[in-house]
């Protein structure tokens, strides 16, 4: 079942680490109570984390989060090196955790990342491509942006679906 999702900036207070950037905590697929732990049982569950590379972000900290409310962890990104560093934080705090490579702007990777992932019971597409600039943007930054925001959640959450149910 799929569940509704409120996450806070305090979950970087988890971590240890102030914000890096401002961004909306928030994920339609999980909850938290007020102290932080998680309204539904994560123990032996298995969460895939899009854009969980960004050390002190906020797929960083969902991904710590659930590991350490006992979920194995799949994070999923396109810098190997960024996840491999995430990857070892998780396993070194004794969760169960593993990278995939793929770039979620390229819809055989979303495939790609997907067959990889298995059987999932927890996804939480945060992976996300903000442009900063004016707001006159050129095409390529709105058919990014769009691709990474709408289409690639769109597509992983089809794809994985039936895992969760």
């Amino acid at each position: 079942m799929l569940t509704q999702a409120v996450l806070r900036p305090t979950t970087h207070a988890a971590l240890g680490r102030r914000p890096t950037h401002h961004a909306v905590a928030a994920s339609p697929f999980i909850t938290c109570n007020p102290t932080g732990a998680l309204k539904h049982g994560t123990v032996d569950k298995t969460a895939l984390v899009t854009g969980a590379g960004a050390t002190g972000g906020v797929g960083h900290a969902t991904a710590m989060l659930l590991a350490r409310e006992g979920a194995q962890i799949a994070i999923a990104g396109r810098d190997a090196n960024r996840g491999e560093a995430v990857i070892k934080e998780l396993t070194d705090s004794g969760a169960s955790a593993r990278l995939i490579t793929g770039d979620l702007l390229d819809p055989d990777h979303i495939h790609t990342v997907a067959q990889t992932a298995g059987d999932i019971d927890i996804l939480v597409n945060n992976a996300a491509l903000f442009p900063i600039g004016p707001t006159d943007q050129d095409l390529a930054s709105c058919d990014g942006a769009f691709a990474a925001n709408v289409r690639a959640p769109y597509f992983l959450t089809s794809l994985l679906r039936q895992t969760m149910l």
